[in-house]
């Protein structure tokens, strides 16, 4: 069988071939950086996006807790109040709610 005989341009083609297969690894090597880069900017997007609304829902919670906190205050106040003002009638609720609840719990032994 004879040899086959590779001409300079057959050679120069491949040369090319090369030059371009690598150009191509550089590109996706490129793309492949972009498109990690991008992906990074969006997921800093929604980190950033849900720690506001985080930060938003806590500062709503306080509110509520302090909105609570102030009417506990102000029901303990008037309940203090209502003891100075009427001392015998509260004694007197005090000891018939007692009772009823030691009847309730009597009952179900």
């Amino acid at each position: 069988m004879p040899a086959a005989k590779i001409s300079r341009n057959d050679l120069r083609s491949v040369e090319d071939l090369k030059d371009e297969l690598q150009q191509i690894r550089a590109d996706f090597a490129e793309l492949a950086h972009t498109l990690v880069a991008v992906t990074k900017s969006e997921a800093s997007d929604a980190k950033s996006h849900l720690q506001a609304e985080a930060e938003k829902r806590i500062g709503q919670i306080r509110d509520t807790v302090h909105a609570a906190k102030d009417k506990g205050v102000e029901g303990l106040e008037s309940v203090r109040q209502s003891v100075e003002e009427r001392p015998i009638a509260s004694v007197v609720g005090a000891f018939s709610v007692g009772m009823v609840i030691g009847l309730l719990l009597k009952g179900r032994s």
